[in-house]
């Protein structure tokens, strides 16, 4: 199934090609959308500035007060439509590729050989199984991987880029630590794609053995095997059990340790960065531009990192389908 993964997106894209146009708008929209803390944090910086010099010129300072205010709200308004338009326009495409791969896969299905459904693995609680979860899994790749991907990616760029500009020290020394955070990253998806692999695939076996008894509910109650069934069903039932509490004790420690990594990269910056401000004299607003910017690009890639499991899931389940 690994060999199939490679070349998922690009058979996804081909199910949505008559959507060009719109796909084009929610990507341009998704980084626009990205954009938007960064230069918020440049408005943020200025209006610590002017509460921090507020006493030596209060009209000059109230008259920016309100302007960067009025700032935070074009702000807020402009997220809320940006966020209204994404969500909208990935929704109507991912919908349209579900509906394109079920019937697809239902047409599949029928046309294949008698000896194929006497296996185990495509008995007809597996292949409903497959049916319903695995095309769900795979429109969340285009409603939520997608989106948050390009936006995340123009939240780092941009505030990169921000942060270099008013500051470079401080960026510097972010940057330099952004590999830390990358590597925590990279363990935690590396472990999520496998966990997936195994439960998915015991969950579907187990789901074949409901069906089956419920399509001969009859024999089943006739010969009295219902609790045969139930033994059988909760023997299946043990080993996602055992996966998921060691999948949870190794998750949970990692998520522990990307955590303090994150904080300790923030701390680090703000120390950091106050130690420049007064060595090299600069000011107040540059500095805690590069921090919030960093600072704000950090959190967003971190906030998105619980979609990560939905991208294994996808992935996997688009492969399976494939």
């Amino acid at each position: 199934m690994k060999k199939y993964e490679d070349s998922i997106f690009s058979r996804l894209f081909a199910y949505v090609s008559d959507q060009k146009l719109l796909f084009i708008i929610g990507i341009l929209c998704a980084v626009a959308n990205g954009l938007i803390f960064p230069f918020f944090s440049i408005f943020l910086s200025k209006m610590l500035a002017v509460l921090v010099e507020f006493d030596t010129n209060p009209v000059t300072a109230r008259s920016d007060a309100n302007n960067y205010a009025l700032y935070f709200l074009l702000f807020g308004i402009g997220a809320f439509i940006l966020n209204v338009i994404v969500q909208t326009i990935f929704s109507v495409i991912g919908q349209e590729l579900t509906e394109k791969i079920r019937n697809q896969t239902y047409e599949k299905i029928l046309k294949m050989p008698i000896p194929w459904f006497d296996k185990t693995d495509n008995a007809s609680g597996s292949l409903s199984a497959r049916w319903a979860s695995d095309c769900r899994s795979v429109n969340s790749l285009i409603t939520t991987f997608i989106a948050i991907t390009i936006q995340s990616l123009s939240t780092l760029i941009a505030g990169a880029t921000i942060a270099f500009i008013y500051e470079w020290r401080t960026s510097l020394v972010a940057t330099g630590l952004l590999p830390l955070m990358i590597i925590a990253g990279v363990i935690q998806m590396a472990f999520t794609e496998g966990f997936s692999d195994q439960t998915d695939k015991v969950f579907k076996n187990s789901s074949s053995i409901i069906t089956e008894s419920m399509n001969n509910i009859r024999t089943v109650t006739s010969f009295g095997s219902e609790d045969i069934i139930e033994r059988k069903y909760s023997k299946k039932l043990e080993e996602p059990l055992q996966i998921g509490n060691k999948k949870g004790i190794i998750s949970g420690a990692l998520f522990g340790v990307s955590q303090f990594i994150l904080f300790l990269v923030f701390g680090l910056i703000f120390y950091l960065g106050i130690i420049f401000m007064n060595r090299n004299g600069l000011q107040v607003a540059d500095v805690f531009t590069a921090i919030y910017a960093i600072t704000f690009s950090g959190m967003t890639a971190g906030n998105n990192a619980h979609f990560m499991p939905d991208m294994a899931s996808g992935k996997q389940a688009a492969a399976s389908l494939f």
